[in-house]
């Protein structure tokens, strides 16, 4: 859960089950745990390449479901 004002820098990974308070600010790259959330360490270069790895599979695979699914 991310609560108002929550800022979360680019390329950072917030865990499940998160809660991230009120105007809480955490700086890019960050692996973020825990109620409440804070910094666990920073993520490497090798986890930032695959998470954006993940994130390109995710988008082809919703552009490929859009062509040839039909709504129910």
């Amino acid at each position: 859960m991310i609560r108002n004002r929550a800022s979360i820098g680019e390329r950072s990974i917030v865990g499940a089950n998160a809660l991230v308070t009120e105007t809480k600010q955490f700086p890019p790259r960050s692996l973020i745990i825990g109620s409440p959330a804070r910094v666990v360490r920073e993520l490497s270069t090798a986890e930032q390449q695959m998470i954006a790895m993940n994130a390109s599979h995710y988008v082809r695979n919703a552009k490929r479901f859009r062509k040839v699914l039909e709504p129910t």
